[in-house]
């Protein structure tokens, strides 16, 4: 009974993995389609998007390997890491979004 519960557990934060990984995505493209669309070219914008994503993709990827051992009933999965950097990269683009931001307040 314990293992069919860890399996469900796992199964259900997948599931939660999936939504954050693509908010993530939209999130980032949206960046990206701004920063192409901006008069003014923002390098160090770029520069921090391209860290976020790899800062991402190595949380997720180690998020994965922590759920499959929580799974074999080794250790717990935490994924503060990842909320982290989901976070700021939605702080950039609400800052890219400033009639948005102003509008929300």
């Amino acid at each position: 009974m314990e293992r069919k519960l860890r399996a469900q557990r796992c199964q259900i934060f997948r599931g939660y993995l999936r939504c954050l990984r693509g908010d993530f995505e939209r999130i980032c493209t949206t960046i990206k389609v701004l920063m192409l669309q901006s008069r003014n070219d923002r390098p160090d914008l770029a520069a921090a998007l391209v860290r976020h994503q790899v800062t991402f993709a190595l949380g997720m990827a180690s998020v994965e390997v922590r759920l499959l051992l929580y799974r074999w009933g080794l250790g717990a999965v935490d994924v503060a890491v990842l909320v982290r950097v989901f976070e700021q990269v939605r702080v950039e683009l609400r800052g890219m979004l400033p009639v948005a931001a102003a509008a929300g307040a």
